[in-house]
């Protein structure tokens, strides 16, 4: 990451250092190095740490002075040395707020320390901030300062990282390690124990932090390689390597990067999992932690719970169904999941795929299994290379839903369905008229899309080659129904990670209507796409959405007042 402190500086005196100046300057300025260097999401990285509120602490490294801040925070006093002056400057006007920061140039720090050689601090805080970084002798020489309990935590990009593995650039401005060498480091300082931490998807801009005491499951880390400000390339499938290397136990060695955390005894926090959401405004971000004591791992204490985590679309969100696994726990049902708002696959590959981009409007699309039908529906469809799309299809998903899964369905098509069978007899008689005597392959372009027209040609089983004036009414009357009935076998939906919603969900059956809290577990709120509740358009899911959080939130909030 290029150093930018001069810009930030120049930026703060623009907009000014407080939260409301950096708010200006995040929404002024939205490359990544400016998110980097102001973002509160970089508290994600240590937000979760538990420290007692007494701690002195040593910064080695100024950044920018995000962590500076978190630490000051929670910490009795933040000693921050850097050979930098700018970024001491940097930090300093964004933590003006804060008494306990003490800003030291590096030259005077290890004069200082030359004085004093009792290690006087309870956590060492650094991370890789250049390349070619000798971590043995810099780990020595931080463990060198640490008192006789206390933590050095570390933070670095790995070497062997799926998203760099894949096609990800590491930070030229920094080394990356792996976790075989920072253990051999450790050890070579005198930390014998280490416990690692895995930021996801990176240790910059970490939206959740695993630990070897909850490792993510299959599908819970999708799309692992996002990476914000460099180059990447797309060489493997990064989604479904992920779910072999949690499968074989092997994700702690090629997760994306490293928060070390190193002691001579017990270096373990109670925290071994969070997930954070800070899109949201201030009074609206999302925590979620597990902590585990004695054994026993149990979430954050709550007077309320409120679970709107979605359903299983869009799971580059987080949207990978946890919230149905919590609603099972506390004993409630959950209804079959089944993408919905969602595109079809057909049998006809070959007939779709020389379709493909074409769009069908004002058709009507009728859906039948068997004698039953399903759908019926008028509007615009879209072919695709696997089926069917196009806000008719999208809809008659959430319809057909529950049959496709079970039975193959079909789908027919009438594309002229403001004409009777007998008045588009008489429309195409007066276009053969025209063409009379031209080939019946060549007569069909002011009725159907150009790329329509060899598919018509085979469902009519008329020769291509015939002369249009010795075509017969009964094949006439195989052409009028393929036109209104053009039939389709479709097989399937498409993924879940494809669809707008999820159909299906938490039994609302289970659920109080008017306060959303479910039935059987007091203070225990669901509220969102997580219920067993979907409409055929987004603006009804959204208001869904909007409706159940708002009665959720409005009665955990009483209730809270309450207790």
């Amino acid at each position: 990451m290029n150093d930018i402190s001069y810009e930030i500086l120049d930026l703060f005196k623009k907009y000014g250092a407080d939260k409301e100046g950096i708010l200006k300057i995040l929404e002024a300025d939205s490359r990544p190095e400016v998110l980097y260097a102001l973002s509160d999401i970089r508290r994600n990285l240590m937000d979760w740490m538990d420290f007692s509120g007494q701690e002195n602490v040593l910064q080695l490294g100024s950044d920018y002075g995000v962590i500076t801040g978190l630490l000051a925070e929670r910490c009795k006093a933040v000693s921050v040395v850097d050979e930098r002056d700018e970024n001491l400057v940097v930090n300093q006007k964004m933590n003006g707020a804060y008494t306990n920061i003490s800003y030291i140039k590096a030259a005077d720090f290890q004069k200082m320390e030359n004085a004093s050689k009792e290690g006087k601090y309870d956590l060492v805080v650094l991370r890789s901030d250049r390349p070619e970084m000798d971590i043995k002798a810099i780990f020595t020489q931080a463990a060198a300062y640490l008192s006789e309990k206390g933590k050095l935590i570390f933070a670095c990009e790995n070497a062997l990282g799926l998203g760099f593995l894949s096609g990800a650039v590491h930070d030229e401005d920094e080394t990356a390690f792996t976790k075989g060498e920072l253990e051999e480091a450790f050890k070579e300082a005198g930390l014998s124990r280490v416990e690692f931490y895995y930021p996801m998807p990176e240790y910059k801009r970490a939206a959740s932090v695993y630990s070897d005491r909850y490792l993510p499951g299959k599908g819970d880390i999708p799309h692992v390689t996002a990476v914000y400000d460099r180059q990447r390339w797309a060489c493997i499938h990064e989604d479904e390597i992920s779910d072999k290397l949690v499968q074989e136990k092997a994700f702690g060695l090629f997760a994306n990067a490293y928060l070390a955390v190193a002691s001579k005894g017990a270096v373990s926090f109670k925290a071994v999992f969070a997930k954070y959401n800070r899109t949201r405004k201030e009074d609206f971000q999302i925590r979620t932690a597990i902590l585990e004591e004695n054994g026993k791992k149990t979430a954050v204490d709550a007077d309320c719970v409120i679970v709107a985590t979605g359903g299983m679309s869009y799971p580059s969100t987080g949207s990978t169904g946890d919230g149905y696994q919590w609603a099972q726990a506390a004993g409630l049902k959950v209804t079959a999941l089944s993408p919905a708002l969602v595109p079809f696959e057909t049998a006809e590959l070959e007939t779709v795929k020389s379709l493909q981009g074409l769009s069908l409007k004002n058709v009507e699309a009728a859906i039948s299994n068997g004698k039953k039908a399903l759908y019926r529906d008028f509007g615009e469809m879209l072919f695709t290379h696997f089926g069917v799309s196009g806000p008719l299809m999208l809809s008659a998903s959430s319809f057909c839903a529950k049959a496709i899964g079970k039975t193959p369905l079909k789908l027919s098509i009438d594309l002229k369905p403001a004409l009777t069978e007998e008045q588009l007899d008489e429309r195409i008689l007066r276009d053969f008229a025209e063409a009379k005597n031209k080939q019946f392959k060549n007569s069909l372009n002011h009725l159907y899309p150009a790329k329509l027209v060899p598919v018509i040609i085979e469902r009519s089983g008329i020769d291509p080659d015939k002369q249009v004036n010795e075509i017969t009414k009964e094949e006439r009357r195989h052409l009028v129904q393929s036109t209104k009935a053009l039939t389709f076998t479709l097989t399937g939906l498409r993924p879940f990670k494809e669809a707008i919603i999820t159909q299906g969900g938490v039994d609302v059956k289970g659920i109080n209507p008017s306060t959303m809290e479910a039935k059987k577990t007091e203070n225990l709120y669901f509220a969102g796409e997580v219920l067993d509740v979907d409409a055929v358009t987004g603006g009804f899911n959204l208001q869904i959405a909007w409706s159940t959080g708002w009665s959720a939130g409005k009665a955990a909030a009483e209730k809270t007042q309450e207790n």
